[in-house]
């Protein structure tokens, strides 16, 4: 075995990683604001770039897209690679990870040992803020779950003689 390929232990990177890590920092009102400025959001939706629309039909959220007149859709990868009128989704990923200044390893290359390192940081971040918002939604539940159960009790307690003979007959 070589020195320098032992000593230099890259790994490849997974084309899939390095997609996941793109729709993971940058959203597509972002990539709007870069590759289609001249299109302004309003409330989530805003004219096609991709077909040069006029009217609101471009519908999106954080992490995808669709138009209601051309039928293009996807993640953030893929309105790029429309929009920009790239060949693949891989020159996407150039493109975004150049033009973001993301410095992630491109699809085919190996990583060094930082990008594994930022790479690794990235998919913990992501999976610590997808815990935290489970979270925040479980108690979210068990708060309206207490609330129904406590109004349900102060209803009961309130209610007039002809409220309850209502409720009774019904």
């Amino acid at each position: 075995m070589e020195w320098g390929k032992a000593y230099h232990r890259e790994q490849k990177v997974e084309i899939g990683d390095v997609a996941r890590a793109i729709r993971e920092a940058v959203t597509v009102e972002e990539a709007l604001s870069v590759y289609a400025p001249q299109y302004r959001p309003r409330n989530h939706r805003c004219p096609c770039p991709i077909h040069h629309g006029k009217d609101y039909n471009l519908s999106f959220t954080d992490h995808g897209f669709r138009c209601f007149v051309c039928g293009a859709s996807g993640d953030v990868i893929d309105l790029v690679k429309a929009v920009c009128e790239l060949a693949t989704r891989s020159d996407a990923m150039k493109r975004i990870n150049q033009d973001m200044r993301l410095n992630l390893p491109l699809v085919g290359e190996a990583a060094t040992a930082q990008q594994s390192k930022e790479m690794r940081e990235r998919k913990e971040r992501a999976e610590k803020r997808r815990q935290e918002i489970e979270a925040w939604n479980e108690r979210y539940e068990t708060l309206m779950d207490d609330w129904a159960e406590q109004d349900k009790i102060i209803r009961s307690e309130t209610a007039t003689p002809a409220d309850k003979a209502a409720a009774h007959e019904a």
